[in-house]
Formats: C-alpha cells, structure tokens, sequence
C-alpha cells in the first residue's frame, strides 16, 4: 500500500513539473512573437457604396373600380392573365340598367311628341297674332309651350344619355395593356357603388420595367445623385445581383423612430420577369469606384502608435524644425515630414484648422504607411482614395511614389512582456536603434 501511493506521489510531481515547463515555454514562445504583422500593397477595384433598402413596384398600376352597383354575372380575368386595352374583364347583372334605359328612352318620346304638339300650335297661331286678330296676352301661352317643350327634350336626351353610359359601366374593361396582379371578386358576388368605388381588379401595365422606392437616411442623401449606378439583391435569388439607376430623389422626408429618410426612385429593368412586385431589395448605391488601384487595409492607415513609432515621430519632427532653423525647409527623406505625420496623429496646425476647398480636403486625407527600411522605422506620407471600408486606394504624393511591392505595418502587436522590460525598452531612444526581429 505504502509502495502505492510514494508511485502516485512520484506522478504527481511529474506531471506538476510537465505543466511548470510547459507553461514557462509557451510564455517563452509568446514573448517572442513578433511586435509587427506586414503586409503588402495590392492592386484591386474598390468601390465605396451606400447601402438602402426598398421596395420592388410596378411602375404603371391602375386599381378599376366599378360605379354601379349590382351582381357579377361574369369574371373573365384571373391572376396573372395578360389583358388588352378596352378588353371585357367582367360584366354586371345590366336587367335593372337596361330598365333605367328603356324608361329614359320612354321619356324621350314623350318629350318629343310634346314638343312637335306645342311646335304645331305656335306655327298655326303665329299669323293669326302677325294680323292682329290674337293679343300678345293669348299668344304668349304658345311661346312658352313651345320654349318648354325644347327644354324638356334637352332633360330626356340627357337621361337617356347617363342611363346609357350607366349601363356601359355594367361591362368592366381593362383601361390599360398589362397583367392581372390582384382580383378581389367573384362571380355573383354584390358589388355597391353607393358609399366608395370597390376595387375589383389591380393591373400593372409593364412588369419588364419596375421601380424601386429605396429609403436612404439623411447622413447618406447627399452622397446620392440622378444617374448613379445601383446594384441590388433580392432574397428569392441570393447568388444574383441586379443593376438599376436612380431615377429621382423625392423631397419629402419621412420620420420613422426619430429617423429621416427620403425616397429614391431606382429604374429597375426586368426584361426576364425575374422580379416581382413587393419584393424587398438591398440596394447598394455606388457613389465611386476605381479599378485597378493601389490599395492596403483601412485599419493601416490608422495605426495605434507605440513607444518606438512615436519617438521615430518626434525626431522626425526635431530634424524638421532643425532645417526650418537653418532655411532648409523641405519634405524628409525616407517618408516623410511635419506635415504628413500631423493628419495620421491627429493634430492640428497652423494651417491645419483654417484650411478650406480642395487642398483642405487633401490635407485631411493625408494619411501615413508604416514600414521598416534598413531595419528602422519608417513613414511613407500617402493621400487616401476610394475606401469600401476594408480597403482604401492610396495614391502618392507629388514627390514620391508607392512602390508596388512595398511591405508595410498592418497591426501592431500587443506587447506581452513584463511590465519591467516593457518600461525598460520605452526608456531606450527606440526610433533611433536597430530593430530585433
């Protein structure tokens, strides 16, 4: 027994002392990881987008109504059914119209019989009255006979005409070409026209031709022009992208939980009906794009400086004040001087705040690539492009160029040596000592 556990004992220690080492060498192995990730310059197509939402529409849709009311008798258009300008789509129970017709017809009649019986009267009597032998008060009754037997034909004529034109309106007809995208009626159902005209069938007029209406926030509506390209996607086909144009920015904001948005109106040309009306679509706006460029990570261009980067700042800030002194203004050699290095720490200047117009802009994209020459720190001032936010074009300054092969800082590693000898190696003028790699 005792035998047993001095051998559990002896195991315990040996896996304690496996952990001890191995721990102390990963540590040993970590401390050793490099201060620095590189990369390389590349070329690629970068395209800066805004990105929106919206809604697919036919562009043309008219809703048909009815304004009579009655029974459906007949339903000759269904969903999706392809129809023709003035082409019989459904036809109301026409009894009780054709009733109201025959009535105004009746009238018609009437009036006219009347009016030929007080025409008949006013010619016979007008000589009679021209010679004197009939007063004006005996004849005046013919004369108004007569004028309201004409008015009364005019009131008949246009009875017959509205009961006419109502009963017209029993037979419904496509008033445009296009297709059947809703019918909400069945045949022998009741259709009143008393209070509000029913909608009975919604046609759009071309769908090979929709329209996007894109909800585009307020921070984003200056970046969209009349003109620009548009790609978008729709969940029915996720591997394919559509290509549109925005057409108009409509004025009218709406405010959504404290948000602003506007209308844009995208053209979106479906000559493969692929699309359909209704379907959400992710529109992404491209406001520039640039093929072919140079180009490097986002996040290199806005490195979080350390120890070593910053005294390499500051000396190359000291040399530059040096010449200044001594009437040697100039850019410095080996990347870069006082005024590429101000934008990339974020300082200001003397003519840092006030600038304006284009060269303001350019100074504010005045960015600096970090990278290692001879075993040194060293900066290459570059101004930023096109960016798509992981991506940014860098182009060269007037006196300089990117080479393309050129290796720089990506990211900057976190230390992860001892407190000790972290503060022992910031002591030392790093920006001026080989660099251990």
């Amino acid at each position: 027994m005792k035998r047993f556990v001095t051998i559990l004992l002896i195991l315990a220690a040996g896996g304690a002392a496996y952990y001890y080492f191995s721990q102390k060498s990963a540590s040993a192995e970590t401390d050793k990881e490099p201060k620095y990730q590189f990369a390389k310059v590349e070329r690629r197509t970068i395209q800066n987008m805004v990105s929106a939402t919206g809604t697919l529409s036919a562009r043309d849709v008219v809703e048909i109504s009815t304004q009579v009311s009655g029974i459906l008798n007949e339903v000759y258009a269904d969903f999706n059914d392809n129809v023709e300008e003035e082409q019989l789509i459904a036809v109301i129970d026409p009894s009780v119209l054709d009733a109201q017709v025959s009535i105004a017809k009746a009238d018609l009649m009437r009036t006219q019989a009347q009016l030929l019986q007080a025409k008949n009267n006013y010619e016979r009597f007008k000589p009679v009255h021209e010679k004197g032998f009939l007063s004006d008060n005996d004849f005046q009754p013919y004369q108004i006979a007569l004028q309201t037997a004409e008015a009364n034909l005019l009131s008949s004529e246009a009875n017959l005409s509205r009961a006419e034109k109502n009963r017209g309106y029993a037979e419904i007809r496509s008033p445009i070409s296009g297709i059947v995208i809703d019918r909400t009626v069945e045949p022998g159902q009741t259709v009143a026209a008393s209070l509000s005209a029913p909608k009975l069938f919604t046609i759009a007029a071309d769908l090979s031709d929709m329209e996007i209406l894109a909800q585009v926030d307020e921070s984003d509506i200056g970046q969209i022009k009349v003109g620009q390209p548009v790609r978008f996607t729709v969940a029915a086909y996720v591997d394919r992208t559509f290509e549109g144009e925005v057409e108009e920015i409509r004025l009218l904001p709406s405010v959504v939980q404290n948000v602003v948005n506007y209308t844009v109106v995208v053209g979106a040309p479906n000559k493969r009906g692929l699309l359909m009306p209704g379907m959400t679509a992710s529109l992404d706006f491209v406001v520039a794009e640039v093929e072919n460029v140079l180009s490097v990570p986002t996040a290199a261009l806005s490195l979080r400086t350390n120890d070593e980067m910053k005294a390499v700042m500051e000396a190359r800030r000291a040399e530059m004040m040096e010449r200044r002194g001594q009437g040697q203004g100039g850019p410095g050699q080996g990347g870069g001087g006082e005024r590429a290095e101000r934008p990339n720490r974020g300082e200001g200047g003397p003519r840092g705040g006030g600038a304006g117009g284009e060269a303001g802009q350019r100074r504010r994209n005045m960015q600096s690539l970090w990278y290692i020459k001879d075993g040194e720190l060293a900066m290459l001032p570059v101004r930023a492009g096109v960016s798509d936010g992981a991506f940014t074009e860098v182009l060269p300054l007037r006196d300089q160029e990117i080479p393309e092969d050129l290796e720089f800082i990506s990211r900057v590693n976190t230390p992860t040596s001892s407190s000790s000898s972290s503060s022992q190696d910031s002591g030392r003028p790093s920006g001026l000592r080989r660099l251990g790699f």
